[in-house]
């Protein structure tokens, strides 16, 4: 289907969700398991991790309380979020607020899948979120794609790929139940 704007609602003044949401569904086939999915960028962590957590946790609390706009939108229930949280944590304030919104965060270990830096070492920045109470996810996991086959290592792969290295998950085809 045709990608929708999320329709949050700015909070404060200053940087606000840079990358503004959009949410898309895609389906398995007739009948057959949906999903609507929405990538995030939440704030980096540039500006201190005190300040940068706290944005974060509004622009969560923007998204989730924008959710059921999206789910009436796509008549479904399956909404997935994942991209780069820029989280350097499970438990900072932005993950609670998705996790509290009705999502499992598949990093919920806090696998790295940040390349470091110079000025930052390794960060489970990237995630997954997944509808808690929906059956096509419950078996899900997420996978971090860390060989890439550079002779040149992390650094080569920096340069020509990305500093993030890609992550996925599965999730069940069965009948749709929405």
């Amino acid at each position: 289907g045709e990608p929708v704007r999320i329709p949050v609602r700015r909070v404060g003044k200053g940087e606000f969700l840079r990358r503004h949401p959009w949410a898309v569904k895609f389906s398995a086939g007739e009948g057959k398991t949906d999903f609507v999915l929405i990538p995030i960028h939440l704030k980096s962590n540039l500006g201190g991790r005190e300040v940068t957590a706290k944005q974060r946790g509004e622009e969560a609390k923007a998204i989730v309380r924008a959710l059921a706009t999206v789910q009436n939108q796509f008549t479904d229930d399956d909404v997935l979020i994942l991209g780069d949280s820029n989280c350097l944590s499970k438990d900072e304030v932005a993950l609670t607020r998705f996790v509290f919104g009705g999502f499992r965060d598949l990093n919920g270990t806090d696998t790295a899948t940040w390349i470091k830096s110079d000025m930052y070492d390794y960060a489970p920045f990237d995630r997954i979120l997944v509808p808690e109470d929906q059956p096509e996810f419950q078996t899900s996991l997420l996978r971090v794609h860390k060989d890439h086959g550079f002779a040149g290592g992390e650094e080569e792969y920096r340069k020509r790929l990305s500093d993030h290295y890609m992550v996925i998950a599965d999730l069940r085809v069965m009948d749709d139940d929405d």
